[in-house]
């Protein structure tokens, strides 16, 4: 089938990085590199010892992969570094705890159950970020594992899947944690416990967004954009929490089907086709449903509901249904009996077989909060090395209180890997962001992997996070030189004096081990001699400047620009091998300065004399 919506592939997605050979050689400090030191991925897993990471530089690798030990797999790029399973079996199998994957292009496993894209069986401790991943039966399947973070993936899914494709499924697990991925089909539990759904986009059309099977208990689904056919269907489990999440759907927001305990709050419900319900309710007992937004589409419950709650007492209130006529707020008071507007609906909301919002609300719920996120989320670094990420703290709905940022690693802390925030208090201005730097180094001691830093926000009772990727690799790793721009010369040729000065700026970037030196590199003699001089980066216009001293006149200077990144990769920016020139402006001979002095002033005196005579005639 179709992809959908293929270009938002990438607020999500992030940097990492692996290379290939052919002989069999020990590993290099703890980095094994495909296909430099080993022709295949799976070669590279056998002989690694745990802990190790392996790289993949970017190719397509037709492969299916057992890891059974704690290992980093990094790709170089996500888009390019492929592993492509052949329309055979699991392409990534995991049965080993700490295993991190990340950085791939993962497609074609079997289009048959229960083979996957990526599959952890009875492991613990893993962690899945920044992958594009082709679900052909499941997308990722974690079967009786827990414990585990899957984050910033792409999960579609194309013509040949099996029509029961699934983007990821948590079967007999615990635990995990499922987090800021972009899954264009949806996500299925089966009697899975006390995971964490939160910060995801589903976007299919045609396809139910979270299926919530038997015994599947105690799971909480937050923050979760929902563009679905169906949103949540969740039978047979109890003390399921569904908060603040954004649900469009064509067919029924949420099903409830013998789910007791069930918890429903801050959620918006958007129903787009007549006939369908915002929430529709079957046998299920002592479910609270209070500050949801029911845009369009009514709710549709059982007779013999026992002990289901439709508000949160006064004043804190209901929900606030757009289809109830005739509302109005002229009372105010727990039983609305008392002079003043309040917010609240003067009369309940019945909802049929004795059901009822006591209160309602006149407008949509809008709870003050925050948010927060990270620009970038994810980055490689060559160690040693230094770099920023930016902390954003969104105010929403006219949040005014401060927030207080932290840091925690996931799992153990990494050795010689050290953090900073610029501030760990922030109070964004009301529906406006303010920000905090964080700056993380990765000194040339830093243990190669890739680790999870989580930042967490707290204001009052409120808390938020965000995770990032920090996958650390040694230098030597880099093979991509600088990307250096068309350089800008001040003055323009054909203008400059010999008295001039000529300032050179250029662009250069290296989004691996980072710029090491920028050199203006000139000859005034074609080429026989050169001059370097450094280039020096501007922090306001983030280009590298540089002036070439002033020249004698009728001089030809020619110049280019050499970058070097932190590994010893440079470029040269030299216009395709011609140089870049400018001519300064020759001064006049000392005779012809005389000669053009007599002649001006003849022609003055000429035309003075001719001047007298006419007026004396």
């Amino acid at each position: 089938m179709k992809r959908f919506a293929a270009g938002i592939i990438l607020s999500f997605m992030l940097i990492y990085v692996l290379p290939l050979a052919f002989n069999v050689q020990p590993a290099k400090a703890g980095t094994i590199v495909v296909p430099d030191d080993y022709a295949s991925i799976q070669r590279a897993i056998d002989v690694a010892s745990p802990f190790d990471t392996i790289f993949v530089r970017k190719g397509v690798y037709c492969e299916n992969l057992f890891i059974g030990k704690a290992l980093s797999l990094v790709g170089e790029d996500w888009q390019q570094t492929i592993i492509d399973g052949g329309g055979t079996g699991h392409v990534i199998y995991i049965k080993a705890n700490n295993v991190k994957v990340s950085g791939f292009t993962i497609k074609n496993s079997s289009s048959e159950y229960p083979y996957s894209g990526i599959y952890l069986d009875e492991s613990h401790g893993c962690h899945i970020c920044g992958n594009n991943i082709t679900a052909m039966y499941y997308g990722i399947r974690i079967y009786n594992s827990s414990d585990n973070y899957v984050y910033q993936n792409y999960i579609n899914y194309e013509y040949g899947a099996s029509s029961s494709v699934m983007g990821i499924e948590l079967a007999w697990s615990q635990n995990n944690t499922i987090s800021n991925n972009y899954i264009e089909i949806g996500i299925k539990l089966a009697e899975s416990r006390n995971n964490l759904i939160d910060w995801n986009t589903f976007l299919n059309r045609w396809a139910l967004a979270v299926d919530v099977e038997i015994n599947s208990n105690y799971n909480t689904f937050m923050r979760n954009h929902i563009n679905c056919s169906y949103g949540f269907f969740i039978s047979g489990s109890i003390g399921n929490v569904i908060k603040g999440n954004e649900v469009v759907t064509r067919d029924d927001c949420v099903r409830v089907w013998q789910a007791n305990n069930t918890v429903m709050s801050e959620n918006n419900f958007n129903v787009e086709e007549y006939g369908y319900y915002a929430l529709y309710i079957r046998w299920s007992h002592n479910c609270v449903f209070y500050h949801n937004n029911i845009f369009s589409g009514g709710v549709s419950i059982s007779e013999g509901l026992i002990g289901n709650v439709w508000d949160d007492g006064y004043p804190s209130g209901g929900n606030y249904w757009e289809k109830q006529w005739g509302k109005s707020d002229y009372y105010s008071g727990p039983n609305q009996d008392q002079p003043g507007s309040d917010g609240i609906v003067d009369t309940p909301y019945d909802l049929g077989y004795g059901n009822k919002d006591r209160y309602p609300f006149m407008n949509p719920y809008r709870e003050p909060l925050f948010e927060i996120s990270s620009s970038p989320q994810s980055q490689k670094f060559y160690a040693p090395q230094t770099k920023s990420y930016t902390i954003i703290v969104t105010s929403v709905n006219s949040f005014i209180l401060p927030v207080n940022l932290s840091c925690t690693w996931l799992g153990s802390a990494p050795s010689g890997i050290t953090f900073s925030l610029s501030r760990s208090t922030i109070t964004s201005p009301p529906n406006g962001k303010d920000t905090s730097n964080l700056t993380i180094t990765a000194s040339q001691t830093a243990t190669t992997g890739s680790y999870t830093l989580r930042i967490t926000g707290t204001s009052e009772s409120l808390t938020n996070y965000i995770d990032i990727a920090v996958t650390v690799l040694s230098a030597s790793l880099d093979i991509t030189p600088p990307e250096i721009s068309e350089p800008l010369q001040t003055p323009l040729n054909n203008t400059i004096q010999p008295d001039e000065r000529v300032k050179i700026s250029v662009n250069v970037t290296d989004g691996e081990s980072g710029i090491s030196q920028v050199i203006l590199s000139y000859t005034t003699d074609n080429g026989t001699t050169w001059t370097n001089l450094n280039m020096q980066l501007n922090m306001t216009t983030s280009s590298y400047e540089q002036e070439i001293p002033q020249q004698q006149p009728d001089t030809i200077v020619k110049y280019k620009i050499i970058a070097c990144d932190n590994a010893g990769n440079n470029a040269t920016k030299d216009n395709n091998g011609y140089g870049y020139k400018y001519h300064v402006i020759p001064e006049f001979p000392s005779t012809l300065i005389l000669v053009i002095f007599m002649l001006t002033t003849l022609m003055a005196t000429t035309l003075w004399k001719t001047k007298r005579k006419h007026q004396r005639s």
